[in-house]
C-alpha cells in the first residue's frame, strides 16, 4: 500500500486493498465487476486521507534559525488536496500534534536525528466500517 501513495500524485483507490470481505458479485477477490464504494456500507473509506509533511529547518545570513512546515491531507483518490497548517519562517520548530480533518490529534514524524534540516514523511489516517478512527505511522521517503 505505501507504494501506491509514496508517488505524487498517489495511485487510487489505495482504501479498498484493506476491505476483505468484499462478496466477489460486488468486485471483491475474484471478481468481476468493480466495486460501487458509494454505497453506504463503504462510508468508511470515505474517511481514508493521505496526509503529507514536509518540513525543513535554516540559517540566514545574520538570523536565527527558521522552520518552515506544511501538512497536507489528501481524499483517497488524491483528487482533493488541501492544506491542513502551512507556515513560513517560524523561529520555533514545528508543534508536536496537529488535529487532522477527522478531529484526530496526531503526533508530527520525527527525523530521530540530531541536525536534521529537511524532512518529508506520509501518513495514512483510516476510518473503519463502526466509524473508529486509525492511522498508521510516519514513513520518511
Amino acid at each position: 500500500m505505501i507504494r501506491r501513495i509514496s508517488p505524487w500524485p498517489s495511485l487510487p483507490p489505495f482504501g479498498v486493498c484493506t476491505f476483505t470481505q468484499v462478496p466477489v458479485e460486488l468486485g471483491g477477490p475474484g471478481g468481476e465487476g468493480e466495486l460501487d464504494t458509494n454505497l453506504p456500507e463503504y462510508e468508511w473509506l470515505n474517511r481514508t486521507h493521505v496526509i503529507w509533511f514536509t518540513g525543513r529547518s535554516y540559517e540566514s545570513r545574520d538570523e536565527p534559525r527558521q522552520w518552515d512546515w506544511s501538512i497536507r491531507s489528501c481524499d483517497r483518490e488524491n483528487r482533493t488536496c488541501r492544506y491542513i497548517q502551512r507556515v513560513y519562517g517560524s523561529h520555533t520548530p514545528w508543534p508536536t500534534t496537529f488535529v487532522s480533518e477527522s478531529g484526530q490529534e496526531l503526533a508530527y514524524p520525527t527525523s530521530g536525528r540530531l541536525w536534521h534540516f529537511y524532512a518529508r514523511s506520509i501518513l495514512v489516517e483510516y476510518g473503519d466500517y463502526e466509524g473508529n478512527m486509525g492511522h498508521s505511522e510516519w514513513f520518511s521517503y
